[in-house]
């Protein structure tokens, strides 16, 4: 077993600039402990951030801000964290503060090196710029061209990572030419319908740990059409919800 494959993991999949009219569309399974307390998507900050939230720690997964700005967090192996580690959840919400993805970029790097965080791994995008920030024994920054990406614990777009290949290999069978086929396309992958014999490396369901929650969003050029869809638990038995309204609301302001 490899190391990907031992630790439960985040997933993620972008397509950066790639869907005509929609710079951001993202899909994103949330793996984590299934005693940890959450909080659904909601406005929150003087309705200025749509995110769910870390009711343990107080900080997010993944979030959206009033600029267009998406931040997302995946857990990354290192050496062991420091005694006091600061939530890197919270940090995301810190990053969600900044005016732009490059902004975010520069300050995840500022404050990783502080050690103060475990293995983390920032995916900070926006219209402009698009680009993973990697906290692992030395912070560095990389940036992801137009076109899909994909990421867990590990470097983005890792050819060794098995998750990340059947996920890759699934989303591109049918390219999204329009934000309603990426929409579609991605509850069918990450849910583990668009390929059953697949399904437990798209939603890991062990007892104590798994996926508890999966989030499908799209920025678009025109806000009207922005899309924020949320599973509140594991999406092959939970639907998804549409909250585009918050998010249009928040991006038309």
């Amino acid at each position: 077993m490899d190391l990907h494959e031992a630790v439960n993991v985040c997933l993620l999949a972008i397509y950066y600039r790639h869907v005509p009219g929609a710079p951001i569309v993202l899909a994103a399974n949330r793996d984590e402990s299934r005693r940890r307390p959450s909080l659904s998507p909601d406005l929150r900050e003087d309705q200025r951030l749509l995110c769910g939230l870390d009711a343990q720690a107080g900080g997010t997964w993944l979030g959206v801000n009033a600029d267009g700005l998406v931040v997302a967090v995946t857990n990354r192996p290192a050496p062991p964290a420091p005694a006091v580690a600061r939530s890197r959840g919270l940090l995301a919400m810190d990053l969600l503060h900044t005016g732009s993805a490059s902004k975010a970029v520069e300050l995840a790097m500022r404050e990783l090196d502080t050690e103060h965080y475990a293995g983390v791994n920032y995916l900070c995008t926006d219209a402009q710029s698009c680009a993973v920030v990697c906290g692992g024994l030395q912070p560095q920054v990389i940036d992801m061209p137009p076109g899909l990406h994909l990421l867990t614990n590990g470097d983005p777009d890792d050819v060794d990572d098995s998750r990340q290949k059947i996920s890759r290999r699934l989303m591109v069978e049918r390219e999204p030419s329009r934000v309603e086929d990426f929409l579609n396309r991605a509850k069918l992958v990450f849910s583990g319908k668009a390929h059953p014999p697949t399904a437990a490396k798209m939603v890991l369901n062990q007892p104590w740990r798994g996926t508890i929650s999966s989030t499908i969003i799209a920025i678009t050029d025109d806000p009207h059409q922005a899309a924020y869809l949320y599973a509140d638990g594991p999406p092959d038995s939970e639907p998804y919800c549409d909250y585009s309204h918050m998010l249009r609301a928040m991006l038309a302001r």
